[in-house]
């Protein structure tokens, strides 16, 4: 399951993509998943739910 909790400073869009990646690192780590270092937040995502989907169904 991928977690998602929306909590901090969305002032700049620099901080809320900051956020979202820690999310998405938050989710690798405890999923064993992992972006390539140059995904963009999308393409992480949607890597993310590709990868754990494989992973465990």
């Amino acid at each position: 399951m991928i977690k998602i909790d929306w909590v901090g400073n969305f002032k700049t869009m620099e901080s809320t993509e900051n956020i979202a990646m820690r999310i998405l690192k938050e989710n690798q780590e405890r999923l064993g998943v992992e972006c390539e270092l140059d995904d963009d937040i999308p393409t992480c995502f949607a890597r993310l739910i590709q990868e754990s989907y494989k992973k465990y169904n």
